[in-house]
């Protein structure tokens, strides 16, 4: 098939900018793609169209999600939807989308597929997390199951990241699971390691629960008490041009303490030649990334791990 005649879809949530990154490159190499969002992301806003569905009353919201669901059935041939989030609310479309013979792949993304009865054998922050009043819990897995096993039903394609992969082969046919991904992160110029004359730390919280910003916060206030010195920069409802011009002027960067895993604060802050810290689980560490150049540090021992750093900057080298 001519490359013009492939058009295809992305959102309709923004996720990290995922879908804006994918959709620019099919772009770049003679594809027709989209990125049309429901509702504009705080942190990233590389979408092509924003239907602001949040803006309206709930029955013309619904009115605008059906109409445009009738306009992309007949622009699309291929969908990539992400988060668990389709074009319909309760993915109601994605029997449509397949009367229609359209292909159809999701992006699974973190808490949208993520089990706690899993978690809870590989995690020993899990039930913080559990007793918190996030999508994690051990009381949504039922309901996240039953959206995955009506999704494996539909769809063609799954893809997912690094340790999402066991909540996916959990319910999802092998043969549906794309294993082999790519990363088309925007380019990032790195000039070099620059050291400040007194340490910046650098944490930006989407959801402070989630990141374990209170230990973050209280190693840091007990460290300043006694007697180091530091600024600490929390980054929150921020874009994305500002968290990477923070970055870019940080000394240490740390993404979170609980989820066992890594995110694009991490990303960027390596690709930026920074001090990264932040808690990798057992299989994240061993399984998918034994050489990742993370300082791995957890809600016990994070005062520590900044201490012996603030006490060695000195040594500090990329």
């Amino acid at each position: 098939m001519n490359k013009k005649n492939i058009k295809i879809f992305h959102g309709p949530v923004n996720i990290a900018g995922k879908g804006g990154y994918l959709s620019e490159y099919q772009r770049r190499n003679g594809y027709i793609s989209d990125f049309v969002v429901w509702n504009e992301n705080k942190f990233f806003g590389n979408h092509d169209l924003c239907l602001h569905i949040n803006k309206y009353p709930k029955f013309i919201s619904i009115w605008i999600l059906f109409f445009w669901f009738i306009i992309s059935l007949l622009k699309y041939n291929i969908f990539h939807f992400y988060y668990g989030v389709s074009l319909i609310p309760f993915n109601l479309d994605l029997p449509l989308l397949k009367l229609f013979r359209k292909k159809v792949v999701m992006t699974y993304c973190g808490s949208d597929i993520r089990l706690m009865e899993i978690d809870r054998l590989r995690n020993p922050y899990w039930n913080i997390l559990n007793d918190s009043n996030n999508v994690d819990n051990l009381k949504n897995d039922k309901k996240k199951k039953i959206k995955i096993r009506w999704h494996a039903i539909w769809i063609d394609k799954f893809t997912a990241s690094r340790e999402l992969y066991d909540y996916v082969k959990f319910i999802i046919p092998g043969k549906k699971i794309i294993n082999d991904l790519w990363l088309n992160f925007p380019q990032i110029k790195y000039n070099g390691y620059q050291k400040n004359k007194i340490p910046v730390i650098v944490h930006a919280p989407s959801d402070e629960i989630f990141k374990g910003t209170k230990y973050i916060e209280k190693a840091l206030k007990e460290l300043e008490y006694e007697g180091y010195e530091f600024e600490y920069v929390k980054l929150e409802n921020k874009n994305q041009d500002i968290v990477e011009k923070n970055i870019k002027k940080s000394d240490i960067v740390i993404d979170q303490l609980l989820i066992g895993s890594f995110g694009n604060l991490s990303l960027e802050g390596l690709a930026n030649g920074k001090i990264v810290i932040t808690f990798l689980s057992d299989i994240i560490k061993e399984s998918y990334f034994p050489d990742i150049p993370i300082i791995n540090a957890n809600i016990d021992n994070i005062k520590d791990v900044i201490k012996d750093l603030l006490d060695n900057c000195d040594k500090w080298t990329n």
